[in-house]
């Protein structure tokens, strides 16, 4: 069924299933939410935060799948290859980073930039 994610400055994410009206609470960063999306099939979300991780999710039960780690500064974005089997990363430390879906596993950095990297995308 569709659903609604929300990020929010608390720390957490708030994650509605439309079809139930059922409220899921994601607990798990130590700081601020900044960016979340979900997963091509819908099945996961990853969140990035100000805490330098991204956290992966079940959209089914809320439960915690991997924690990326890596980054040296706040994660400012995030999204999912279309595939789904690929995370991208942004972050103020100047990197975007590609992650394995199925291992959580850093997979390589992109490239460097002087400053803060803002957003990100796949084509």
């Amino acid at each position: 069924g569709a659903c609604v994610l929300a990020a929010s400055l608390d720390k957490t994410l708030s994650l509605w299933h439309l079809s139930s009206g059922n409220l899921l609470a994601l607990n798990g960063h130590t700081s601020y939410v900044l960016w979340c999306c979900f997963s091509p099939n819908g099945k996961h979300i990853v969140s990035a935060s100000s805490d330098h991780t991204l956290k992966v999710w079940c959209t089914t039960d809320g439960q915690q799948v991997h924690t990326l780690a890596g980054h040296l500064d706040r994660v400012s974005r995030c999204c999912f290859s279309p595939g789904g089997a690929t995370v991208l990363s942004a972050s103020r430390d100047g990197t975007l980073r590609l992650w394995n879906m199925v291992s959580g596993e850093a997979i390589c950095t992109l490239l460097r930039h002087d400053g803060d990297v803002l957003d990100c995308c796949f084509s």
